[in-house]
């Protein structure tokens, strides 16, 4: 794939990201045309995609709610396991009654995504990485 192909790859994601059937007929005409290549990194970059608009989400919401990530919320500490387990693909362990939790569970329904990324345990300080 030349460069410019890539550039193009690039900037149709953002629209391809919101419009699924877009997306599957774009990887349709790629395979079709034996570019098995772009096909694949048009998949990883609407994941990532995808990712980087789950993180801005849980950024903005929480940036809003305080004034200041530093606060005695662990706002900004439980945000950082949160992005780590967003990039990683695996998830972070807080009790119900954490306040991130309790900000998420204000504003994302269950069947959100962000809810991928995190299990709820029992009473506990720290948080679980996986």
């Amino acid at each position: 794939m030349t460069e410019t192909g890539k550039r193009v790859l690039g900037l149709l994601v953002a629209t391809l990201d919101r419009e699924p059937a877009a997306a599957n007929a774009l990887r349709d005409v790629l395979l079709e045309q034996g570019e098995q290549e772009a096909a694949d990194r048009l998949d990883l970059m609407l994941g990532l995609a995808g990712k980087v608009e789950l993180i801005r989400n849980v950024y903005d919401l929480a940036t809003a709610w305080t004034e200041s990530l530093e606060d005695d919320y662990l706002l900004g500490p439980d945000f950082a396991y949160f992005v780590g387990a967003v990039i990683k693909d695996t998830y972070c362990g807080w009790p119900e009654k954490r306040p991130f939790i309790r900000l998420l569970r204000a504003n994302f329904p269950a069947e959100h995504s962000v809810w991928n990324f995190i299990q709820i345990e029992e009473e506990e300080d720290r948080p679980t990485i996986v």
